[in-house]
């Protein structure tokens, strides 16, 4: 009778991990009404290596005062065509006054922790009317 001998060697290590990045891929950074619409990707697809990442989007002032409701973009995407892991989200800003020449960001939040911002982004906003056209 023989019995077999097995060698198995096994390597101790972690696997580092890291989440999925979200950017906009709109070229405008002009904002010209209330409700408007910006494109972004997910820039890698969900692996092993490349978990995915819950981020929140928003349009701010410079002293960081939010100006828009929040939008979630959910990166969750195993696609490998980029066209795939695209979004197209609405905005909608708060109806106030916004001077021309000021600052504006539309900044890209992680969900699970909204001061760490991943992006920022400047827009100009330059809306004729607000509030029913001044009536």
């Amino acid at each position: 009778m023989l019995i077999p001998v097995i060698e198995v060697k096994t390597a101790k290590g972690k696997m580092k991990t890291d989440f999925v990045d979200v950017i906009l891929t709109s070229v405008s950074r002009k904002v010209t009404n209330l409700i408007t619409y910006f494109d972004f990707i997910q820039t890698e697809k969900v692996t092993e290596v490349m978990k995915a990442r819950n981020v929140i989007a928003y349009f701010a002032t410079e002293s960081g005062e939010k100006i828009s409701f929040d939008v979630p973009l959910v990166a969750n995407s195993r696609e490998d065509a980029p066209e795939k892991r695209a979004f197209h989200e609405k905005f909608t800003l708060k109806s106030r006054e916004y001077k021309y020449g000021d600052k504006y960001y539309l900044h890209l939040v992680d969900a699970n922790d909204e001061k760490n911002i991943l992006h920022s982004y400047e827009f100009m906003i330059d809306i004729a009317f607000v509030d029913d056209f001044g009536f």
